[in-house]
């Protein structure tokens, strides 16, 4: 029993004395993940689910790995913290844990990773910030108008022109999230998209 604590203590100094690169992809059963990229080590935290009024706790583990020709070959895996009792972990959880254990990342870029065997992609935070600002961690408006997907980022502007003139027909949304709204939008889609459908008279 002792040398679990010892361990534990271990593994929580060794994680936090070290700073790596934070990877994000898109969420998982109402779940968003972060990978801590370390020297050897790589921290996998789970956040929570949103379940009602309340939510469902996640959890941090992490994987020791061996990187070779760009590619971590992931070993070892070991529990760090739990946010919630353990009775109340779902089976999301232990899936995302699995999808790791033994798995193989491959960088593709400075700042993208890929989980091989789920073809899921990871992307550094920075770059995230870099490419869709710093409120990246909110949903994207995508405005279709007769079916047409309108380029214009004032699209606010766009709507209120075409309702003044009366000639909004009907009015729709639709939201996108997960690997949905990434195979449509790629990284734009990563933190979800609402879609606004809008057609005219004419």
């Amino acid at each position: 029993m002792l040398g679990k604590y010892i361990f534990i203590f271990f593994i929580s100094f060794y994680g936090f004395s070290q700073k790596g690169d934070i990877y994000m992809s898109y969420q998982l059963n109402g779940r968003y993940h972060t990978l801590t990229k370390l020297k050897d080590s790589l921290i996998l935290y789970i956040g929570d689910k949103q379940k009602g009024l309340g939510s469902l706790g996640g959890a941090k583990y992490i994987f020791f790995y061996q990187e070779k020709d760009d590619t971590l070959y992931l070993k070892d895996k070991k529990l760090l913290e739990l946010y919630t009792e353990k009775r109340y972990l779902t089976k999301d959880i232990y899936q995302l844990v699995d999808d790791f254990s033994n798995a193989k990342l491959k960088k593709e870029s400075n700042d993208k990773l890929i989980l091989i065997n789920k073809n899921r992609p990871y992307y550094k935070k920075e770059y995230l910030e870099q490419v869709l600002g710093e409120n990246y961690r909110f949903k994207h408006n995508k405005l279709y108008i007769n079916k047409k997907l309108i380029t214009n980022k004032d699209q606010d502007s766009l709507i209120k022109s075409i309702n003044k003139e009366n000639k909004i027909k009907k009015i729709s949304t639709k939201e996108l999230i997960g690997k949905k709204a990434y195979d449509k939008y790629g990284i734009e889609g990563l933190f979800g998209v609402l879609e606004i459908y809008c057609t005219t008279k004419k």
